[in-house]
């Protein structure tokens, strides 16, 4: 069981690891005022959460969905993304579209290591209206990106204010308790009491 449970350790850290790589081209590459990061992963990057999130998703604020997935197909494509990837020895597995909805842009891929054969991930790229203008373009957490082996780059996230709004939301909606977002409010709540207010 230990084995189990370390090869899962290992496998949230190659996706981490991922996430911030594709952070790091997708600021380059993609148009930056058209994304923000949201949900477990911003969490993690700029929160400090010590939750890892399998996937990464973001609200995209663009106009040209289609164009947009486009690039976003470039970036994981890209030579760039394969090198920081290549740096800690990390392989990108059969990046590709699984739902491509008007409101919804998502792909599905695996990466991979010598010590792990394939750990699952998902990138959400959601065009549903959400009334949160709580967000700003921030570096990630600089002691996050190092612990990664990476570079802090500005990205647009949510704030704490919209951070503890969907996590309301989402405990509302679902129709079972997710224990996360109980644990997450909590984390704001500890670190920006001001969400409250």
């Amino acid at each position: 069981m230990l084995q189990a449970g370390r090869s899962e350790r290992e496998a949230g850290k190659i996706i981490e690891r991922f996430h911030l790589a594709f952070i790091e081209v997708a600021a380059v590459r993609l148009p930056i005022a058209d994304f923000v990061l949201k949900g477990d992963a911003n969490m993690r990057f700029f929160f400090r959460s010590p939750r890892r999130s399998r996937d990464i998703d973001f609200n995209y604020l663009g106009m040209r969905a289609e164009s947009f997935a486009g690039r976003v197909d470039e970036v994981l494509k890209s030579r760039a993304l394969a090198e920081l990837l290549r740096q800690h020895e990390i392989t990108l597995v059969n990046p590709r579209r699984h739902k491509q909805t008007e409101t919804t842009r998502r792909w599905k891929l695996s990466v991979r290591t010598s010590a792990i054969e394939s750990a699952d991930s998902k990138i959400e790229f959601s065009a549903r209206e959400e009334p949160l203008d709580d967000f700003e373009l921030r570096p990630i957490d600089p002691e996050v990106a190092r612990r990664l082996g990476g570079r802090s780059v500005p990205i647009n996230r949510y704030g704490a204010v919209a951070m503890v709004t969907q996590k309301v939301n989402a405990l509302r909606d679902r129709s079972e308790i997710q224990p996360r977002d109980i644990f997450d409010l909590d984390l704001l709540f500890r670190t920006h009491p001001d969400a409250l207010a």
